[in-house]
């Protein structure tokens, strides 16, 4: 009996949703699996291994969580790693030298977490925003632009220095605070903080947040433009702004 089309269409696509979960569990049970082969006679098949290897993982899957909320509205976070780290030395030198309780010092650290993840989120809305804005604005600008032979090519060209000069502008912001920051103050706290802990920077979260920054700069204003040149000269430079 032929299958109707609408359900051979929704079985594709649950399955395609849900192919990274099966693969997941599939490697889950699979090397709990040769676990159980490999350290059987170590008493790996008993409950309460099970229990450590969840418990020794909570606080990965605790961050796994919160970004699965947040891919699954389409959104993506890279700060992550950073903040689980700050969150983590906040909450240690609170307990070890401030004299905090746990509960206290759990408190504080979601607050403080919350706030940076807020502060970050509007850095880049504002960013993105001041780019949207200074694009869309110029509509009738661009209109009279092009009116006197500008084509589209050149303003691209614009809109891309203008957006480079934006991404330059944010980096020789970012880089000195960053460094300031990581190479002035961490050290000194780390080493009050722990006798035995080496403190080290590494550069690579700026080698890959710049070039973000930089697409955001570059690409913002080419879908702008692209958008605000629809339509005639004629009707852009009647358009009521």
């Amino acid at each position: 009996m032929k299958q109707p089309a609408n359900t051979l269409k929704t079985r594709k696509q649950m399955n395609s949703n849900t192919m990274l979960l099966v693969i997941t569990i599939i490697l889950f049970v699979v090397l709990y699996a040769g676990g159980c082969v490999a350290y059987a006679s170590r008493g790996f098949l008993t409950v309460q291994t099970f229990l450590n290897v969840l418990r020794s993982s909570a606080g990965l899957i605790c961050v796994a969580s919160g970004m699965t909320c947040v891919m699954l509205t389409g959104g993506i976070d890279i700060s992550v790693g950073s903040l689980v780290a700050l969150d983590c030395m906040i909450l240690a030198y609170g307990m070890t030298e401030m004299n905090m309780s746990a509960p206290v010092a759990v408190i504080l650290v979601l607050v403080l977490g919350l706030v940076a993840a807020v502060l970050l989120g509007i850095a880049v809305l504002n960013f993105v925003n001041l780019l949207v804005v200074k694009t869309v604005s110029r509509r009738r600008e661009f209109a009279v632009y092009q009116s006197l032979g500008m084509t589209v090519s050149q303003l691209r060209r614009l809109v891309l220095l203008e957006g480079g000069f934006y991404a330059l502008l944010m980096a020789a912001v970012l880089l000195p605070a960053a460094l300031a920051f990581a190479l002035g103050l961490m050290p000194g706290v780390i080493a009050d903080l722990s006798w035995v802990a080496v403190y080290t920077f590494d550069l690579t979260p700026l080698w890959i947040i710049l070039p973000v920054i930089a697409a955001l700069a570059l690409l913002t204003p080419l879908l702008c433009l692209y958008w605000i040149t629809k339509g005639t000269i004629q009707e852009r430079l009647g358009a009521v702004e």
